[in-house]
């Protein structure tokens, strides 16, 4: 009920959901298909990170994100930047 107060249109909503979603999953699903060795800790720490910046993004921003990028593929660059920090950090051994 709080949200509809919030969000001022559906489509708005909608955009706000997927691409939260989006910032969630695709760095830890893509990545534990493509590398050996995938962690928990590294999708945690993706995930963290993503959702963090894509928050923050959307909100000091009124929506627009920092200088001329969406929150999403803000978000995912910080999320595959996490991920990357994570995975490489660590011994695989």
């Amino acid at each position: 009920m709080a949200l509809a107060v919030v969000v001022p249109t559906v489509v708005t909503a909608l955009t706000a959901f997927y691409s939260l979603l989006t910032v969630l999953l695709f760095v830890p699903v893509v990545a534990a298909v493509g590398l050996k060795h995938v962690s928990g800790r590294d999708a945690l720490m993706s995930i963290a990170a993503g959702v963090t910046v894509s928050l923050a993004a959307q909100f000091t921003a009124g929506g627009g994100g920092w200088h001329g990028w969406a929150p999403a593929p803000l978000g995912l660059s910080a999320s595959a930047g996490a991920f990357a920090i994570s995975y490489f950090t660590r011994s695989h051994a």
